[in-house]
This record gives C-alpha cells, sequence and structure tokens, in this order.
C-alpha cells in the first residue's frame, strides 16, 4: 500500500461523523483508510463497526492524549505515505486520487519528505485560499525562508509525509518535556531541513481553522496548552522565543545532523531569527499582568527585545531560570533536553 489517509477522531457531533462517513468512502484498492476513535461514545462506536472492510480499518479506545490517538492509527496503517485528516476537515475525492497516484511515482532516496497540494482554509469571516511556493528548492535554507515567509496558518502537517518522517516526528513529540500548540511549527522546520515538499496541483484540502480564526481564540488555545503543561499563564509572553529557541536546538543539534546536514547551523539561525521577529510584533501582554510571575517574564521579554546578537543556548537559559523562579517542576528536565540535543 503506498497512501494510508488516517483519521485520528474524538469528536461524536453529526458534523464529525459525517466527515467520518466521508473518509471511509475514499478507502480503494490504491488508498488505506485507518480511523482511530477515542471519544468513548459508545453510539460512535456501533456507527463505525459497520464501516470495516478490507480497505478500511477502525479501531476505538477509551479517551486518550491526542499523540497517544495520533501513534495509534499510524501503528494500524501500512503506507509508505501517510496523510492525516481532522474529523472537521474534508477531502476532495479526486485530488486524493491524483495524490495518491503522484506518490506512488516518487522513488526512493529523492530527498522528498512530503507532497502537499492547495488548501481552502475555512473560517467565519469566510474562505481564504493557501498553496505554499518554494518548498521543493534543493536547499533547505531555501525551503524554509519560504515557508516563514508565507503569511497563513500552518498546515504542512495536511501534506502527504513519507511515513519514516512521521514515525520520527512522534517519537520526538513524545520525548518532549511540554506538550505546546507550536510544536507543529518546530516539527515543520524540522521537516523542510530533511527533504523538500514537492507540491501537487490537483490536490485540495479544506480546513476548519475553527478556534484558531481570532487571534482572541487563539491565545485561549495556547494559554491552554500551556496551563495544561503546568506553566504559569505569563509564559505566553515568552512563546515565540521558546518555540525560536526550540527550533534551533533542534536544527542545529548533534542528533539531527546526519538528516539535516551542513545546512543546520544556518536553518537554525534563521529559525531563530524569524521568532525572535514574532515575538517583538506580537504583543501577547493582554490578561496577564495580574497572572503570578508576570513582572519576572517580563524581564526576560524586555532583556530579549533588546538584543541584537541571538544566542539559542543563552535563551534556553534564560527562560529554564524563569521557569525554576516560578517553580515549574519540569524546568530542568525542559533546559536538559533543548540543549542536550
Amino acid at each position: 500500500m503506498t497512501l494510508s489517509l488516517l483519521m485520528p477522531t474524538n469528536r461524536a457531533s453529526v458534523p464529525a461523523l459525517s466527515k467520518v462517513l466521508h473518509v471511509a468512502s475514499l478507502a480503494s484498492a490504491d488508498i488505506e483508510v485507518v480511523i482511530a476513535d477515542n471519544s468513548g461514545d459508545d453510539a460512535k462506536r456501533r456507527l463505525l463497526d459497520g464501516l470495516r472492510s478490507d480497505t478500511v480499518k477502525v479501531v476505538s479506545t477509551e479517551p486518550t492524549a491526542p499523540r497517544v490517538n495520533a501513534q495509534r492509527v499510524l501503528d494500524e496503517s501500512s503506507g509508505k505515505w501517510i496523510q492525516f485528516i481532522a474529523d472537521d476537515d474534508y477531502l476532495i475525492e479526486s485530488g486524493l486520487r491524483k495524490l495518491a497516484s503522484f506518490a506512488e511515482s516518487i522513488a526512493d532516496g529523492t530527498g522528498v519528505v512530503a507532497a502537499t497540494g492547495g488548501f481552502l482554509v475555512e473560517s467565519p469571516g469566510g474562505v481564504s485560499s493557501l498553496r505554499y511556493a518554494g518548498l521543493d528548492a534543493a536547499r533547505g535554507m531555501d525551503r524554509l525562508r519560504a515557508f516563514v515567509s508565507t503569511a497563513a496558518p500552518n498546515l504542512l502537517y495536511y501534506g502527504a509525509l513519507r511515513r519514516d518522517f512521521v514515525e520520527l516526528s512522534l517519537v520526538l513529540q513524545g520525548q518532549l518535556p511540554f506538550n505546546l500548540s507550536y510544536h507543529d511549527q518546530v516539527i515543520s522546520a524540522l521537516m523542510l531541513a530533511v527533504g523538500k515538499v514537492l507540491p501537487v496541483p490537483q490536490y485540495v484540502y479544506l480546513y476548519d481553522l475553527g478556534g484558531w480564526s481570532t487571534r482572541n481564540g487563539s491565545r485561549a488555545i495556547d494559554r491552554g496548552y500551556q496551563q495544561r503543561a503546568g506553566l504559569p499563564l505569563s509564559t505566553d509572553l515568552l512563546q515565540w522565543l521558546m518555540c525560536g529557541a526550540e527550533g534551533a536546538s533542534l536544527l542545529g543539534s548533534a542528533t539531527f545532523s546526519e538528516l539535516v546536514g551542513d545546512e543546520g547551523p544556518p536553518m537554525a539561525a534563521l529559525w531563530l531569527e524569524h521568532n525572535h521577529n514574532r515575538f517583538r510584533h506580537d504583543n501577547r501582554s493582554e490578561g496577564l499582568s495580574a497572572c503570578p510571575w508576570y513582572s519576572r517574564a517580563r524581564a526576560v521579554h524586555a532583556k530579549w527585545d533588546r538584543k541584537a546578537r541571538l544566542e539559542s543556548r543563552e535563551l534556553l537559559d534564560d527562560i529554564a531560570d524563569f521557569m525554576r523562579e516560578a517553580g515549574v517542576e519540569e524546568a530542568d528536565a525542559y533546559h536538559q533536553f533543548w540543549t542536550g540535543l
């Protein structure tokens, strides 16, 4: 099997069930469908049981973390190429067939890590379109530069990804001291360092922004991740510094040097600079002034707002010091993980 279409699903609403049925209908001799439900909803399980066939696998578990469900759906699949789809999104069938055919034609050893097409992005304000350009460049620096220059939500995970990279990314995510909302961007930076993302013009993915469609909604999601990780809310002031430092550490690490090659250090510098610019221009202080440790987070913010020379190690030192002072139990583990790669 070349392409596996994977749906980790948690919702049990009628709209979500309709998307599950749609995905099951896309299965064929060339496209394996695997659905992993962790809703714990008995009625949904009975419905899903009726979808099983030679080309549709269904697994049901009790409620689990999203990453655990993503790992489960991957473990049940067999495709060399993996296409994830959320249970609030939609795929156009003809484009998916083109994607399966395209993936079949990509030979091993060509430096290709993913293939993606166009996106229709739905929000309360309407529907916009997105098509990445320049991600098929030969040099990792050019690919990363094209990615950070794209003013759009990060949708790279909703292309067809090589199975070995999906496996690597899930192992990495399972090792992270904290699960935070920006980690898809850090992993996407690694993806672009590892290989090319080829365009498939006929392929279209319909993505629902949901809570990410407004600034307040996005900020609430970010802060929810931080709270669940045991971080003080004032950590939100430092979000893009953390994203930059972690990505730079990953790209410049000895652990991934064989995959990334000589471009790792300059790509790390580019990623850190990009996120430092986001940090300086994204005012995230609203609603935080009365939060514990705000003044300490503000001091770290002020220091790095003035910084002209950026060093990821120094930045990780400052972030970990802030966490220690705030009583975050995993502060040392955070520092050791990102500085020890």
